[in-house]
Parts: structure tokens; C-alpha cells; sequence
């Protein structure tokens, strides 16, 4: 099973593009699975055959598992996705003769609207990052690219000081799938970060954009920063990752109309329909202010 593993996660990665995020998350889904099926086979080694006579039985009985451990359905949902392309995986290289999962149910998962701050919020949460320090100066550049520009994590992390350019305040941008796009940034961004960067002496151009203590910004730092700055202004808030400055920016900019396809391509979505979640919170928006503003809206 590992040779097949290993196989299918670089193919995720060389020809699919898949983050090393993404391709990290299917080869845990994927282990723990076979994990599941070595306990209940008593280490019986697990062959073609067996994957193709057995391997949605296993699979739902898999499933079931995770759902008993309590484990929410949104996260059992990914790892059926998860499982159900590897088998096509395997039918395509010629493991197994046909792909038993493809009638796997997958459980139904409620769509959940983003979460976002209010645009006095973000004020707030932005102004209140010291930057009398050369780490506060970087707090405050990470939170204002955030906001100017809706990032991935990955996506700031991964930014070269080639990718900025400081005349025209645009960023040039690795997505998903390793997709590329130019993305502006506001003049209050544009300011942390030459801030920032006055903190440093680096003409490498190949130089990580962000720095700290003279390492590149990690993913688990730039969480922390963002959930702390978060619990400062809104600390009931159920999520406190990037993603909801993330979800700020495109709410903001729809309800201060812009067009849906601008902020499609300025946050990289692969797809409209993913884009158009927002609409339903501008929506939902709407809806209060008319409740609490309409003198006959009860």
C-alpha cells in the first residue's frame, strides 16, 4: 500500500498541483484508512483482489467509524472524496479492474455561510497591532496584506520580493494548483509592508517577502497572530483563522459593490459558484438591516 500511496500523492503534486497542504491531508486520510483495514484483517496482507471485492464495504464501515467517534461531518466527507479518487487512482494505472467506490454515498454536509468581521471591526483589529517594534511592524504587514488582498495563508507565506512591486502596490500570486495571479494592494498595506522591509537588508529578490527573526513566516505563526488579533476585538467568535479576514475582504467589497467576477479572480477561485457564497452573507446582511430599520418589517 505505500508504493501506491506514495505514487498517488505525487501524482497530486506534479500533475494535479495540489498544495503540499492539500497532498499532507490526502496521505493522512489515506493511511488512516489502511490503518482501519490492517486491524480488521489482523494484518492479512491487503491485495488487489480484496480492494476490488471488499473495498466499499471497508470503506463505509470506515465511515461509520469516524461518524461514531464523533467526528463532524464535513471532515468525514472530505476523507470519502478523499478515498473515492484514489480508487479511481488505482483503476486508471491498472491496480484494480474496476473503481468500487464510485457509488460510495458521501455524508450531506450544510453549507456553512463564511464568517466575517464587520469593516469597524477589521479597523480595530488592525490598529491596534503595536508597530514601534520590528515584530509588530510585521504583525501589522500581515494583517494589512491580509485584508488588502484576501490571501490564502499559503499564498503569503510563499510570496519572493520579486512578486512585489512597490510602484504599481501589485503582488504577484501562487494559487491553487499553482495558478497565477497579479493582485492590488491598498496604500495602508503598501506602507506596513515597506515598513517591514525597512526593518531588513535583503536584495536577494528570491528572499521571502515576509521575514521573521531572519527566517521565512511559517503557517502555524501567522495563525497564531491571527486567531490573537482576533480574540482582541471579537473574542466570542467561533473561528479566528485568516479565512475570515479573508471572508471580510469579498464581503466587504460586494456590499460596497463590486463585481462578483473582480472578486473571483482577486481571491483566485477556480469557480464562480465559489465565489457566489457571499452573496448569501450580503444577503443575510441585508436582512437584518431591513428587520431592524423598516418600520413594518415585523
Amino acid at each position: 500500500m505505500d508504493a501506491w500511496i506514495e505514487a498517488y500523492i505525487a501524482y497530486l503534486r506534479a500533475v494535479r498541483r495540489y498544495s503540499p497542504h492539500s497532498c499532507a491531508a490526502y496521505e493522512r486520510d489515506l493511511r488512516q484508512f489502511f490503518a482501519f483495514l490492517q486491524e480488521r484483517l489482523q494484518g492479512e496482507p491487503i491485495s488487489p483482489s480484496l480492494l476490488q471485492a471488499q473495498g466499499r464495504t471497508w470503506a463505509r464501515a470506515w465511515l461509520r467509524a469516524l461518524h461514531e467517534q464523533g467526528m463532524r461531518p464535513h471532515t468525514i466527507a472530505r476523507k470519502a472524496v478523499a478515498l473515492r479518487v484514489f480508487f479511481r487512482f488505482l483503476h486508471r494505472k491498472g491496480y484494480v479492474q474496476s473503481r468500487p467506490l464510485e457509488a460510495l454515498s458521501v455524508p450531506r454536509v450544510d453549507r456553512l455561510l463564511p464568517v466575517f468581521l464587520d469593516e469597524e471591526t477589521v479597523r480595530l483589529l488592525i490598529e491596534s497591532t503595536q508597530t514601534d517594534t520590528p515584530e509588530g511592524r510585521l504583525r501589522r504587514a500581515v494583517l494589512e496584506l491580509f485584508y488588502s488582498t484576501g490571501l490564502r495563508t499559503g499564498e503569503l507565506v510563499g510570496l519572493r520580493i520579486r512578486d512585489w512591486d512597490p510602484y504599481a502596490r501589485l503582488l504577484r500570486v501562487r494559487g491553487k494548483g499553482g495558478r497565477m495571479r497579479i493582485v492590488p494592494v491598498g496604500r495602508s498595506a503598501a506602507e506596513a509592508l515597506r515598513a517591514h522591509l525597512s526593518d531588513r537588508s535583503e536584495p536577494d529578490p528570491d528572499a521571502p517577502l515576509l521575514v521573521f527573526r531572519g527566517r521565512p513566516l511559517n503557517r502555524m505563526l501567522v495563525y497564531r497572530w491571527v486567531r490573537r488579533a482576533i480574540e482582541g476585538v471579537r473574542p466570542e467568535l467561533g473561528r479566528k483563522g485568516a479565512h475570515v479576514l479573508r471572508h471580510s475582504v469579498a464581503t466587504h467589497l460586494l456590499n460596497r459593490g463590486a463585481d462578483l467576477m473582480a472578486i473571483k479572480e482577486l481571491l483566485g477561485h477556480a469557480s464562480l459558484a465559489t465565489t457566489q457564497r457571499y452573496t448569501h452573507t450580503s444577503l443575510e446582511e441585508l436582512k437584518a438591516l431591513y428587520r431592524r430599520a423598516h418600520p413594518r418589517a415585523e
